[in-house]
């Protein structure tokens, strides 16, 4: 028998701050987040340069409370999305004071200065110098850029020429930062940056989610401006981005950030970061230390292949169960030495004895049984049938849940036209354990909603808890998660306890550890519950998903129990 391993752990780097978020004690995200189709008006500049804003310096004095949405730069004088007709040219213009930095997101042309022209295209990269004449010209379609003011500051001296980095002609790091960023410099402090720190390209590439983490530095401008499309966690809350809307993490210590691909294709952020507002000119005397859940922590000793704690029942042999209940096994037994390195995928329970997928056909009825050290749930997900034990005759359907405990004998019929399909739920119980007396049934649809939200978003339904007649069972509990939502992204405490997530309705998204997983009805996955790989669920679908949460108690204590 395997041996309960424990570790010491720091509980705020392992998860993100537990409350859900709360209107007037959390920033408000929203207005850190804008669109340039939001711009109620254009204006021009350069000429025949139309600017539609994305954001607006902060006037309000308060970092943290701009007084509207996207009011809230506080180093950068203009951000915004700039549009150059057709085969049109700007005024030549010498910046005083402030330097230019250019992003073609459409269309081709050129900019001339110093004697210099220089072809422009999709993502190309331009660095107008204070001090230098210069002008931009479309060709036969329209030029559209993202353009960003920097102020000129201290005794800095602009350099003399344009810089050009055209982003097609450049590579992204082989290596990854915030655990899924692909990197491509295209401007920074050596190419003539004045106030931005950087201005780089970023690739994220398909069903992967980056590390949500708070910058540190109040005041400072981190913007990330959306490419492709895509989306956010900003604060406690999940945002939909499309090309051209851009979100500034507040650098408070407290507001998460992390960028999310459900799609197939590679997305592209371009990430603008300044310097510190303190550094620059003092603006803000504030002290700059982190909050306890400032970000997701890591531990270079522990490397879990969350692979192997990831299944799902169609990926496994069927055997017959009670005469007549084809079973596809989700999760087994482990039967490894140490919890955190199962010998094959889905080995992975640890107190549990069994979770599968049961098919009972239409016409078909279980035989007769008896469970002896051992009791098992049936959580019935579609069609309709009846279960028959200690004299009773109950009818089931999607959402049923029975507990079928020690020593009652049932039986299991498919009284409908379609397919019975259940989870069952295996438990062996132990020397000293009173079983009920009868069978438990649950209709889901009468259990009320917990009151509160569980883990930032959850609607919940408690079906089987500790008190139901369970041996090892924690909690058994139905889960909703709303349109446009993510849990708490959380690390589990308790190595070797059984902490189950299976998706019933709808197409949900898992983080794991570092990898994003697709949780399509009928796929599980099981938090190893060392207290550093983290889990939570994300729902980028128009409707509620569902899920099946289902925690047992720790193997160590499972263990006594068996003695």
């Amino acid at each position: 028998m395997m041996t309960a391993v424990c570790f010491a752990q720091n509980r705020g780097s392992f998860q993100l701050h537990p409350e859900p978020y709360t209107p007037g004690v959390d920033v408000d995200a929203e207005k850190f987040i804008s669109d340039w189709r939001d711009s109620e008006f254009s204006r021009s500049k350069f000429g025949n340069l139309k600017l539609r804003d994305i954001y607006t310096p902060n006037r309000s004095g308060d970092p943290l409370k701009p007084s509207g949405r996207g009011e809230v730069l506080e180093v950068y004088k203009e951000f915004a999305q700039g549009f150059l007709a057709p085969n049109t040219a700007t005024a030549p213009t010498t910046l005083e004071g402030e330097q230019a930095v250019f992003y073609v997101t459409s269309g081709k042309g050129e900019i001339s200065a110093g004697g210099m022209t220089y072809r422009l295209g999709i993502a190309s990269a331009i660095l107008v110098p204070a001090e230098l004449e210069f002008t931009l010209k479309s060709f036969d379609e329209e030029l559209s850029m993202l353009l960003v003011m920097e102020p000129i500051v201290g005794d800095f001296t602009p350099r003399k020429d344009l810089f050009v980095r055209h982003g097609a002609n450049s590579h992204y790091s082989l290596t990854t930062s915030h655990w899924h960023n692909y990197t491509k410099p295209l401007i920074d402090k050596k190419d003539g940056l004045c106030v931005m720190h950087d201005f780089l390209e970023v690739l994220i590439w398909p069903e992967t989610m980056t590390r949500p983490h708070a910058s540190l530095g109040l005041g400072t401008d981190v913007n990330w401006y959306c490419v492709d499309g895509g989306w956010t966690l900003l604060g406690k809350q999940l945002w939909q981005f499309e090309s051209g809307m851009a979100f500034k993490n507040v650098s408070d210590g407290r507001v998460y950030h992390a960028n999310i691909n459900t799609g197939q294709k590679p997305i592209k952020f371009i990430h603008i970061r300044s310097d510190s507002p303190q550094d620059l000119y003092g603006k803000y005397d504030v002290p700059q230390k982190a909050d306890e859940y400032y970000s997701l922590g890591s531990n270079p000793d522990v490397n879990v292949d969350t692979d192997l704690f990831t299944n799902s029942w169609r990926y496994s042999k069927p055997r017959t169960e009670h005469a007549a209940i084809r079973v596809h096994d989700i999760f087994t037994e482990n039967t490894a030495a140490d919890p955190l390195k199962p010998e094959k995928n889905g080995a992975v329970l640890d107190v549990f004895s069994e979770y599968a997928w049961g098919i009972l056909e239409p016409g078909l009825s279980s035989s007769k049984d008896t469970l002896v050290g051992e009791q098992k749930v049936f959580y019935f997900t579609a069609g309709q049938g009846e279960i028959i034990g200690g004299g009773k005759t109950v009818s089931v359907d999607a959402y049923t849940a029975v507990l079928v405990p020690e020593g009652l004998g049932f039986q299991i019929k498919n009284s409908g036209t379609e397919t019975l399909t259940m989870l069952i739920l295996g438990e062996k119980t132990y020397k000293g354990f009173t079983p009920r007396k009868d069978m438990l049934v649950v209709k889901e649809a009468d259990v009320p909603f917990a009151d509160e939200p569980k883990h930032w978003n959850y609607k919940t339904k408690p079906i089987f808890d500790k008190d139901s007649g369970m041996a090892r069972l924690v909690h058994l509990t139905a889960a909703w998660l709303p349109s446009g939502t993510m849990s708490q992204l959380h690390a589990t405490e308790g190595l070797g306890t059984d902490v189950l997530w299976l998706g019933l309705e709808g197409d949900t998204r898992s983080l794991l550890g570092q990898t994003l997983y697709r949780l399509e009805p009928g796929t599980a996955f099981k938090n190893p519950s060392d207290g550093y790989v983290y889990h939570g669920n994300i729902n980028t679908t128009d409707d509620y998903v569902k899920l099946l949460a289902i925690r047992s108690i720790p193997l160590e204590q499972s263990e006594k129990l068996g003695e």
